[in-house]
Formats: structure tokens, sequence, C-alpha cells
């Protein structure tokens, strides 16, 4: 008999990080006074991120991060978590080889 556990204490830390009211607010701002486009929620995801980040000029992300210091390529951005099998995070290594280039 295989033991169903909890996802809840995997996700724990993911579901500690606050919400971030102020920076939806800058987004929407910096969308509109630039003419950009907000990818925002459940949106906000590291694939979005992947695909679309060489089409704009200007990128802010407004969202949670984590430095480590031990271990700098392993620093990290936290997107939006959709499904328990995606991992929101996109570490400091992976954006190296993401073409941020705009086309």
């Amino acid at each position: 008999m295989e033991w169903v556990t909890d996802s809840l204490n995997l996700d724990q830390a993911y579901l500690s990080l606050l919400p971030q009211p102020f920076t939806k607010e800058l987004a929407e701002k910096a969308s509109n006074l630039f003419g950009g486009k907000v990818y925002m929620d459940e949106a906000s995801t590291t694939e979005a991120f992947k695909n679309n980040a060489s089409k704009h000029k200007i990128i802010h992300i407004g969202t949670h991060a984590e430095s480590n210091n031990i271990s700098p390529a392993l620093s990290r951005l936290i997107f939006t978590k959709t499904s328990k099998k995606e991992d929101p995070n996109l570490y400091a290594y992976e954006i190296y080889n993401i073409n941020t280039r705009r086309n």
C-alpha cells in the first residue's frame, strides 16, 4: 500500500511568501506608461518569463527572491506556482541561458 502524503509540507516555504500589492500597482503603472505587457498572478510563471523576455526592451521583475551567498548560482527568483509539479524558481544559473535580447 502506498501512503499519500500531504504536499502542504513541501510547499510551506512557498506558501509563507507574502503578497506584494504595491508591486502589482507599480507594474500596472509602468505598463501604462511604457505600453508594456504585464504578467501577473497566474500568468507570472518561469515559463512565461523564459518565453517572453526577448520580446521586451524593459523587463521589470517584482517578485520574491532569495540570495544564496554560499552558492550564488543557486540564488533565485520565485514566480507563481500554478501546479504542484511546477517549480516556481528561476535560478541565477538558468538566467544565463535565457535569451533576453530583443528579436
